[in-house]
């Protein structure tokens, strides 16, 4: 009997150059846990911004954190879309393991991570990879680095919580405005450099991630992004404050602090950088 492909309509091919088997210029690495009801849009607007990119061959890997909805079978309509979409397993959970899981098996000349409810939009990506593509080795998105806006606020409780986390952490990350914007992107050597070393694997992460950057003497270029909120999110200040608080103390007891690295705070030298849309942006290295 022959066999009868169905086709879904909303998977039209970019125009990035042929991944297939050859290494890929920018790999993005999602975290998901029971992302059904938006991994698909988020997938679509990804595909289009990364087929827009002239002369990069790009990639896409979805990390299913132990999904118990269809992700992981949405993810798989993308199996044979031009920008290269896969989908692989984390058995360890929290974000931080599935994204440490994604940036290892990665080989892309740069690589990183942005949420699935694409809280950032997808625009950033032009003006992450231009930056790459200038040498910057490391760059993260900040939603209060000078010219940075959000869109769609956070709730009174989120912004409280906030303020709080970036009192407790400032010590370990020094000049970074924003820690837990959820975009971020490295020259590959730099990443596997860093996510080696990183333990945590919760929200804190993200902290860890730029303290041992700082450690190792490793520029940070920070970028403001248009940032909105969105429904759905994993992290409670209730459920997750006490765990946050236990790994912030790790990080601590690692010796991870600004102190414990230099003998006292150190201070930041920033400078700005152009991007391609004229987005002022700044580059943050520990002195």
């Amino acid at each position: 009997m022959p066999t009868t492909t169905v086709v879904d309509p909303e998977l039209e091919p970019c125009t990035t150059a042929d991944s297939g088997n050859l290494a890929l210029d920018i790999q993005i690495v999602i975290p998901a846990f029971n992302e059904e009801r938006r991994i698909k849009r988020s997938l679509l607007a990804l595909c289009k911004c990364l087929g827009a990119m002239e002369n990069l061959r790009c990639g896409i890997i979805v990390v299913d954190n132990g999904s118990s909805d269809r992700t992981a079978e949405l993810v798989d309509l993308f199996a044979d879309h031009p920008v290269a979409v896969t989908v692989i397993g984390c058995s360890t959970g929290g974000k931080g393991a599935a994204i440490r899981r994604g940036i290892q098996v990665s080989t892309a000349r740069f690589v990183g991570f942005c949420d699935a409810d694409l809280a950032t939009p997808v625009e950033a990506l032009d003006d992450a990879v231009r930056l790459l593509e200038m040498g910057h080795r490391v760059v993260v998105g900040s939603r209060r680095a000078a010219g940075a806006m959000y869109t769609v606020a956070q709730s009174r409780l989120r912004r409280a919580g906030g303020w709080v986390f970036r009192r407790s952490i400032r010590t370990l990350t020094g000049a970074v405005t924003d820690t837990q914007c959820g975009f971020k992107f490295f020259q590959q050597s730099v990443a596997q450099q860093l996510f080696d070393e990183v333990i945590t694997a919760g929200f804190v992460f993200d902290v860890e991630l730029l303290a041992r950057a700082s450690m190792a003497g490793i520029e940070v270029t920070e970028l403001p992004v248009k940032w909105s909120d969105q429904e759905g999110s994993t992290l409670s200040v209730f459920r997750h404050g006490p765990q946050i608080v236990r790994e912030i103390r790790q990080l601590r007891q690692l010796g991870l602090t600004a102190a414990s690295r230099a003998g006292g705070l150190r201070k930041a030298a920033v400078r700005p950088v152009a991007t391609s849309r004229q987005t002022p942006g700044r580059s943050v290295q520990a002195s």
